[in-house]
């Protein structure tokens, strides 16, 4: 249950996580460094905003964001 908020007024309404990083971001991360586990300790948040960003950009951007 962590929040992915869109508001306008921060970075133009692109989806962020609690940490402030894109859910983008840190999608990229997962495939860059591979894995939830990796990406969270790379960018250190915890793994459950990693695994809600990958979920996010998976679920709600799909094959856009390939």
């Amino acid at each position: 249950n962590v929040p992915i908020i869109m508001d306008p007024r921060f970075r133009f309404g692109e989806p962020l996580l609690p940490s402030k990083y894109s859910a983008m971001t840190i999608w990229e991360a997962v495939l860059v460094e591979g894995g939830i586990e990796a990406a969270s300790k790379a960018y250190g948040i915890p793994e459950e905003e990693t695994d809600a960003a990958y979920k996010f950009v998976v679920n709600h951007l799909g094959k856009l964001a390939a």
